[in-house]
């Protein structure tokens, strides 16, 4: 990705304001490709075992799943919500999950669906008080919704692609 950047960059000495919007979101995309979003988990092993959390079709086919891994969830911070508001608020997971969308499809302001607080296994103990947040947006060009889930750490879980 750098490399991309980089030969962007010295082709296009003169920048006109087209130049300027790609450039700027190749930066943006080698700053978050970085590790800015959900840096130490990022590289996760596909053969660790993991818990489900959710899946969702798609109209125009496909199928995505996201997992976590049990490594992250030992992790996790606890949250009863006897014991005040969850360890990172809506509007803190919204913001995450909205740079995710836009690093995804390239839609900047992507439509707030709806939000859901979830725990990761309400049957489970060792699950029970472990919360994620599920975010729906509706996205342009695509008519379609996108999905993105908020960790409460912060961080992306990235969904796996199911042929």
């Amino acid at each position: 990705m750098r490399m991309l950047l980089l030969r962007f960059l010295i082709l296009n000495n003169e920048l006109d304001m087209k130049s300027y919007c790609i450039a700027t979101f190749l930066v943006l995309l080698v700053f978050f490709d970085n590790g800015c979003i959900n840096s130490p988990r990022r590289n996760a092993k596909e053969s660790e075992p993991s818990v489900f959390i959710y899946r969702t079709g798609y109209e125009r086919g496909g199928v995505k799943e996201w997992r976590i891994p049990l490594s992250w969830v030992e992790q996790m911070p606890v949250w009863k919500s006897e014991g005040g508001n969850p360890p990172i608020s809506i509007n803190h997971a919204v913001e995450v999950a909205r740079k995710w969308v836009f690093l995804q499809c390239g839609d900047s302001n992507p439509v707030l669906n709806n939000i859901n607080l979830c725990s990761i296994n309400p049957d489970e103990e060792k699950f029970r008080y472990k919360f994620y947040y599920l975010v729906y947006f509706g996205v342009r060009p695509f008519g379609n919704h996108f999905t993105c889930i908020v960790l409460m750490d912060g961080e992306v879980l990235k969904p796996i692609e199911i042929k």
